[in-house]
């Protein structure tokens, strides 16, 4: 239940009223740790980087690089998962590829022949493949893969290169772009940005309750505060309803068949008092006697 299983070896050693107690987080905050002390060390860049030729005429910029796929495998036969980093902070060439020797590399560059036309290259200057009549400038190397050319070794892989990005504006022929390894990570937070906007992505389950609806961590967060917020001013609630219960439970119970010590207290007080005040009328009573008969004698 919750995603906790709990199994327990066979035998005959277990007895009635065994009894085990489970705390799984128990040394959670023991065993925490700093693992990095620099702000250079956080992950804040992608992989990849793309520039931009400074002989560029056209207005297309830069709006996406995305990274889906680092899995690094050099060597014949390639692992389905193989990513287009060669895993010595580039990218791999022809002949380190998939496709082999004599083929081609992993994409490194996009030219433009027109606004709606570009050949994709790998770093030795070979053609990849080649798109015409792109209507948009959206993951340019996903339209590659089905343009004219792209390996099918490629193609049979779950996911190569793993890398793609994205332009804005209008491209002229003659336009490039680079795609090259992010050494170091220069002038690039794009990651840092993804992790910030995690706050709001839907990404967590609404309920436990199968459900698949899913909410932010902020709005998930704020669900949780409110509920812990209402069950516990609830309880406090109940609480005092509960208190004031037992107290008119009590007081009824007194009334009707219990004693109360300070009624009693009082009566005693009154009845001492009248018991002082009547023990004086009778001396009275007695001196005013005496001294009649004093005065017949």
């Amino acid at each position: 239940n919750g995603g906790l299983e709990l199994e327990f070896p066979d035998g005959a050693s277990y007895q009635a009223n065994d009894q085990f107690l489970i705390q799984p987080s128990k040394e959670a905050a023991s065993n925490l740790s700093l693992a990095i002390n620099r702000a250079e060390d956080l992950a804040f860049a992608t992989p990849i980087r793309v520039d931009s030729s400074i002989n560029n005429l056209g207005s297309a910029k830069v709006t996406n690089v995305s990274v889906s796929n680092t899995f690094v495998d050099n060597v014949t036969p390639f692992d389905n998962a193989t990513s287009g980093f060669n895993g010595s902070a580039g990218l791999q060439v022809a002949g380190s590829s998939p496709t082999g020797a004599g083929g081609v590399g992993a994409p490194t560059t996009i030219r433009f022949t027109s606004a709606t036309d570009y050949v994709v290259e790998d770093a030795a200057g070979n053609t990849v493949s080649t798109v015409t009549g792109a209507t948009n400038l959206n993951n340019l190397l996903t339209q590659a893969e089905g343009g004219t050319g792209w390996p099918a070794a490629f193609t049979a892989l779950a996911d190569y290169p793993g890398y793609d990005i994205s332009l804005e504006g209008i491209p002229k022929a003659g336009d490039r772009f680079t795609i090259g390894y992010n050494t170091s990570g220069f002038n690039d937070n794009s990651n840092g940005v993804k992790l910030a906007n995690i706050e709001n992505s839907d990404l967590v389950l609404q309920s436990n309750d199968g459900n698949t609806n899913k909410v932010s961590f902020n709005e998930k967060y704020t669900a949780i505060v409110n509920d812990v917020g209402t069950k516990a001013a609830t309880a406090e609630i109940n609480y005092d309803a509960s208190v004031a219960l037992e107290r008119q439970s009590s007081d009824w119970f007194n009334s009707s068949s219990g004693v109360s010590l300070d009624e009693e207290a009082a009566d005693l007080i009154r009845f001492q008092q009248a018991y002082t005040a009547s023990a004086r009328v009778l001396s009275t009573a007695q001196t005013l006697f005496e001294t009649i008969l004093g005065a017949v004698r």
